[in-house]
């Protein structure tokens, strides 16, 4: 046993119940306090935000904080704005007949043409290249929460804060 990690080298002796503990303690864990849905993604968006050193998006007033929408028909916008660029994102649910009704699609808009956008959502991570005049769409989008990231042709990513479908 070593002087400065002891009690390391004691617990290093594990026997097949000690392990066999663990299993159901893990088990237990699992069952009673499950990771929370969309966990992984949101800390990976996290991670990359924090690798980008993005600018932070400023949700615009006079925009719903949530942009869920209550019938098959009716359509929101949200707007955010950065230093460089903006985003506006509308959904349309009204995708007819057969379409999952946990989805949305998205319609984008850019003020950067050719800018790339990035969707962290309940699917995890998607992305597209909007064309010349900054329009990009995402189709069937899961509801929840979502957050983009606007990575201009030149210049600093710009992160939005997070929304729910």
């Amino acid at each position: 046993m070593s002087e400065d990690f002891g009690i390391v080298d004691e617990l290093a002796d594990l026997d097949e119940f000690d392990e066999e503990i663990l299993r159901a303690v893990r088990d237990v864990a699992q069952r009673r306090d499950p990771m929370p849905a969309g966990m992984v993604e949101r800390i990976q968006f996290e991670m990359t935000l924090a690798a980008l050193r993005a600018e932070i998006a400023e949700l615009q007033a006079g925009t719903p904080a949530e942009i869920r929408t209550g019938a098959a028909a009716l359509t929101d916008t949200v707007t955010f704005r950065g230093t460089a660029v903006s985003l506006m994102v509308r959904t349309r649910s009204d995708q007819g007949a057969g379409t999952d009704p946990g989805t949305v699609d998205l319609e984008c808009w850019v003020s950067e043409a050719h800018a790339r956008i990035e969707l962290w959502g309940p699917g995890g991570p998607r992305s597209g290249v909007a064309d010349q005049h900054g329009r990009l769409e995402f189709l069937a989008v899961r509801r929840g929460p979502v957050r983009f990231v606007v990575h201009p042709v030149q210049g600093v990513p710009v992160a939005t804060p997070a929304v729910e479908l």
